[in-house]
């Protein structure tokens, strides 16, 4: 069954975000989309509901063609927020920082998680902003680990804002309905960013929804058609949340899940797990190699979507 919508869902939404939206409404936004998956989509769809409410007058780029450009002094460049500040992944939110510490008007970087290396974050970031030549420069942690990060990796001069991932802003109004097909969604990523499972869960749809539904809308779809969600996905239990989901969230290899679920997702319903729950028949099964190939196979998973009539 889908719960109900969370009563505190007006406590997590990003206030501070709303509240520089609204100071600095009669300028021209332009809005950097740094790049990424379908779960950094909720996160610019959700901030740029927000400058709508404002009434904002903003236009939408990509990251190669925000460091191809330059703009006038009176536009103001918010950088969406997301899980790019580490050596992880490609840097790209890192590069466009830079650039955008070049421009003379405002600059905000939304909701953001940071790595927890110190030297990382003061060479890679506080090095680069504090040569900054900005009117003003907000950055902005979207839970209390990296904030306190952040803090002690620039300078005084930049303003440092803790505030939530700006995908809780939407509410499953904003997003496509789909039918309840009934069954167990276990979203568990299979990238850098994964930690060791012991099993896997055989009477569920089992699947990294980045590589299982790639694009937007069937990404949506996998989620939004699932009866309850077992994730490492950050996004994954966002989603799960807005659209009233039974949702359980677990570890990543690193403190960004577990610090967003302890500042927004468990006051709205997200249930906390230190690893991914399986059940003992999925366990027994596992231990039998001829069953546990079969079962985890490509073939069988996707059957299995099918017979669920989920098309990816």
């Amino acid at each position: 069954m889908r719960m109900t919508s969370p009563k505190v869902a007006s406590t997590t939404r990003s206030a501070e975000v709303q509240r520089l939206f609204s100071t600095y409404a009669d300028r021209a936004f332009v809005f950097v989309r740094p790049g990424g998956n379908a779960g950094d989509h909720l996160i610019y769809m959700g901030a740029e509901k927000i400058a709508r409410q404002e009434g904002l007058t903003f236009s939408v780029i990509g990251y190669e063609e925000f460091l191809a450009n330059s703009f006038d002094v009176d536009t103001a460049l918010y950088l969406h927020g997301g899980g790019g500040y580490n050596p992880i992944w490609s840097g790209k939110p890192i590069v466009a920082l830079e650039r955008a510490t070049l421009h003379k008007g405002v600059v905000i970087q939304g909701p953001q998680t940071y790595w927890d290396d110190l030297d990382f974050l003061r060479e890679r970031i506080g090095r680069v902003v504090q040569r900054a030549s900005c009117e003003r420069l907000v950055m902005m942690a979207r839970e209390e680990t990296s904030y306190r990060l952040l803090r002690q990796a620039v300078p005084e001069s930049v303003e440092t804002i803790l505030d939530h991932d700006t995908a809780l802003n939407l509410s499953d109004t904003d997003l496509a309905r789909h039918p309840n097909l009934d069954y167990n969604f276990y979203a568990i990523r299979e990238d850098k960013e994964a930690l060791p499972i012991a099993a896997r869960e055989y009477t569920a749809v089992w699947g990294d929804p980045v590589e299982i539904a790639p694009g937007f809308d069937a990404w949506l779809s996998v989620h939004a058609s699932a009866s309850e969600i077992v994730t490492n996905r950050l996004h994954s239990a966002i989603l799960g949340s807005i659209m009233g989901i039974p949702t359980t969230l677990c570890p990543n290899s690193y403190f960004k899940n577990r610090a967003v679920w302890e500042y927004s997702l468990r006051h709205r319903g997200v249930k906390w797990a230190d690893e991914v729950p399986i059940t003992s028949v999925s366990r027994a099964l596992h231990q039998i190699r001829p069953v546990r190939w079969l079962l985890s196979s490509r073939w069988a998973q996707k059957r299995l979507r099918r017979a669920l009539g989920i098309s990816q």
